[in-house]
């Protein structure tokens, strides 16, 4: 028994219904040109009898709050391409237009016997923990309903500059609205915004199996809502920009696949910081990814395939005010630095169409918090998944199984 296993409450549980929808339409209207129209709506309802665990000191003693809540999501997109080739000169662009909008209503419960957030019990994590939830608890969404809504526009296009260099240029247009914060359709107590976020990419192949590249991208990230776990539950965290840098190299023929890649992603820091004796969420600074990540894959043979891939990742958060200069420097929480990876894939020869998947996942330790004063261990998961194609019809038609955690690892 690990010491994780004597602080679990016996009847917490997390529960969600969720049903995804999509439909499309593809048009090839002329040579070279084509169109494609998608909608997509998404629902999810989410009721949680969650516990928190707060550590105290490296002994092992916790704060333990319970968390009650529940929450509805609806999501609607859509979204319309044009694509097609157009040839200046001697070079060849490949252009990509489109627009999309989407729509998110969410309705969250609030403090009105809806929502819950209490210390309701402490301890140690090397003693039994007998805490159990006794009183009714409350599954309403009355309360702090939000509407979100995302307008964008975007255009790209990649030149095929002879036989050895392309280069993409991209940007996206993204207006962001979030409204009707405190349910009062007469009061809109959101904010809005936009932005334009460019796409910048090098290839360069300087034989037909290997290819060079490098590449700048920005993505407008909208904000999130403060949880119930926090004293500002409620509040919404303003929309910020990502930024990713990339360089890398690829091989690859027939059998045999290999990446090499170095990256550095931006982005807003959302701290979890005590301020008068109140846990609070904010965004300060900045939480910064460097690494690099090797991934290679075999054909052994026509139905057996392997491959590896490892991730080295030196996070850090940067740029913090002055009243959070303690974490500067610090690991963000969850972040681990090594990861390794490998999997397998092999066609069943006397049954056409079918597919065995595994794969193995190596995480190493992470702090619990950006204050980096306790780590989780390391562990090891393994899933394993089936692929099976047949046709119905005059249609392709793809079934898919996979069990996660296949030998219920504990971490």
């Amino acid at each position: 028994m690990t010491p994780g296993d004597k602080l679990n409450i016996g009847n917490s549980y997390c529960k969600g219904r969720t049903l995804a929808t999509a439909i499309g339409l593809d048009w090839s209207f002329a040579d070279g040109w084509s169109a494609r129209l998608t909608y997509a709506y998404t629902s999810k309802f989410h009721r949680s009898n969650k516990m928190f665990v707060y550590m105290r000191t490296q002994a092992g003693d916790y704060d333990g709050y319970a968390y009650n809540f529940a929450e509805l999501d609806k999501n609607h997109f859509l979204q319309a391409i044009v694509q097609g080739d157009v040839i200046t000169g001697p070079i060849r662009h490949r252009i990509v237009a489109g627009a999309s909008f989407q729509i998110t209503d969410s309705a969250f419960g609030n403090n009105d016997g809806n929502y819950y957030w209490c210390n309701d019990f402490n301890g140690n994590i090397y003693r039994d923990q007998p805490f159990r939830v006794t009183r009714e608890i409350s599954f309403g969404t009355d309360g702090w309903p939000t509407h979100e809504r995302q307008k964008a526009l975007f255009l790209s296009d990649t030149l095929h500059l002879g036989e050895h260099l392309q280069a993409m240029l991209g940007a996206r247009y993204t207006q962001y609205r979030l409204s009707d914060l405190d349910g009062d359709a007469l009061v809109d107590s959101g904010y809005r915004t936009s932005a334009v976020t460019p796409t910048l990419a090098l290839i360069y192949k300087p034989v037909p199996h290997v290819s060079i590249y490098g590449s700048y991208v920005e993505a407008m990230e909208p904000g999130s809502r403060v949880g119930g776990e926090y004293a500002n539950v409620g509040e919404v965290l303003k929309a910020t920009l990502n930024r990713q840098y990339e360089v890398g190299a690829k091989y690859e023929n027939e059998r045999l696949s290999l990446t090499l890649a170095g990256f550095r992603i931006e982005r807003a820091s959302m701290i979890d910081r005590l301020v008068e004796g109140e846990r609070r969420l904010t965004q300060d600074g900045l939480t910064l990814y460097e690494g690099m990540e090797v991934i290679g894959s075999y054909r052994l043979s026509d139905d057996l395939k392997l491959g590896a891939g490892l991730l080295y990742l030196d996070p850090s958060m940067q740029n913090v005010s002055p009243g959070n200069e303690d974490l500067r420097g610090n690991v963000p929480a969850g972040a681990s630095k090594w990861q390794l990876t490998g999997h397998a894939e092999y066609h069943v020869a006397a049954i056409p169409g079918l597919s065995l998947l595994g794969n193995v996942r190596h995480t190493g330790k992470a702090p619990t918090s950006d204050s980096n004063s306790l780590y989780i261990p390391a562990y090891t998961t393994a899933n394993a998944g089936i692929q099976f194609d047949m046709r119905v019809g005059a249609r392709k038609v793809t079934f898919t199984g996979n069990v996660n955690n296949l030998f219920n690892a504990k971490y």
